[in-house]
């Protein structure tokens, strides 16, 4: 069975206690001391602002890390306009302090530690137009796409997923022959895909957008 290591961060001792109580009492999750350890941080707190942010650690992780631990944010009051730090920093979750009992923080815990993510609506809201927001205004202008992959790349893979072969795909976008099996040479080997099929596949879930 799969331990979920969990590193409680909270002001309130109180909060630290029962958390950790809660969470110790399964024999799937682990209370950790340090959030370098943890695959999941709780932050909980009364009230959520950009300084208790800052408590889950900086932006940029170090290199040794693969990945930056998931986060589930327990609170009765966040500032929206937090949101894009929140979501900078992985919280993948959002619950209300007075409403969460012990079976939902642990639950919400696993979920997190899976990769699940759980914001309220209106939070869930704002998240897609600040997305959309960065896409448009950001993104595109440069020739990106959410994927990370370009413009060019997409439009390869998208008529890859036709069934083109390379002749056709360059005919259809007035590239030479030598430019598409450059750009699918080039993508397959980034994203580790092992042949043309997979890179059809990914493809479906990368440039859907």
């Amino acid at each position: 069975m799969k331990t979920t290591k969990v590193a409680v961060v909270t002001s309130d001792p109180l909060l630290r206690g029962g958390a950790t109580v809660l969470l110790d009492a399964r024999t799937n999750v682990h209370v950790v001391p340090d959030v370098d350890q943890a695959d999941v941080i709780l932050l909980i707190e009364a009230k959520v602002t950009r300084d208790a942010l800052t408590e889950l650690g900086p932006l940029k992780r170090d290199s040794n890390r693969t990945g930056r631990p998931a986060c589930v944010v327990v609170t009765d009051h966040f500032n929206d306009d937090d949101l894009l730090a929140a979501v900078l920093r992985n919280v993948v979750a959002i619950m209300p302090l007075r409403e969460t009992g012990g079976p939902q923080l642990v639950n919400a815990v696993l979920a997190a530690s899976n990769g699940m993510a759980s914001f309220p609506p209106a939070l869930q809201r704002k998240l897609l137009t600040l997305v959309q927001n960065v896409d448009r205004e950001v993104l595109r202008p440069n020739g990106l796409t959410m994927s990370g992959l370009t413009e060019r790349e997409c439009d390869i893979l998208r008529l890859l997923t036709e069934g083109l072969n390379t002749e056709q795909i360059a005919g259809k976008l007035s590239y030479s022959e030598r430019t598409v099996k450059n750009v699918l040479h080039r993508v397959m080997r980034r994203e580790g895909l092992r042949n043309r099929a997979h890179a059809a596949a990914f493809a479906v879930r990368a440039c859907s957008c």
